[in-house]
């Protein structure tokens, strides 16, 4: 009878060791998680496409267009050869348009009522900067 008392005990024994080393672990993580903010997007999966900005600048300098390049013209080129969704789309590139123009990146075609406003040029700063890039 002695037998059939210690196995109950050392089976017993055993899973409060691994719940022990789990706790443990979750702990650890836990507080590894606490000094850095990760943000992590899961159910997306990685896509081969590039940001919007480099699309952009990619489709402005492709389309070579004397005064700039308009957002349809761009839109186009974006669908064209990025596989994009229009819907969705529009308002991303509108964002990334708008906010490559306040950093600097981009530079207005033309004034306003003149031909060619409302079309967007690469800036010479990012001409630059994209060359010593592909010297690199």
């Amino acid at each position: 009878m002695a037998d059939f008392i210690d196995a109950p005990v050392t089976a017993a024994v055993a899973p409060v060791q691994e719940v022990a080393k789990v706790v443990k672990a979750k702990k650890t993580v836990a507080a590894a998680s606490k000094g850095k903010k990760k943000v992590t997007i899961s159910g997306k999966s990685k896509t081969d496409k590039p940001t919007y900005a480099a699309m952009v600048t990619k489709a402005i300098l492709e389309l070579k267009e004397k005064k700039g390049s308009s957002r349809q013209s761009i839109m186009k080129y974006l669908q064209g050869n990025y596989k994009v969704d229009a819907a969705s789309a529009t308002l991303l590139m509108n964002k990334a348009l708008k906010k490559m123009t306040t950093d600097g990146r981009l530079v207005a075609g033309a004034q306003a009522g003149k031909s060619g406003a409302g079309c967007y040029k690469v800036s010479m700063e990012e001409k630059t900067r994209i060359k010593q890039v592909e010297k690199a």
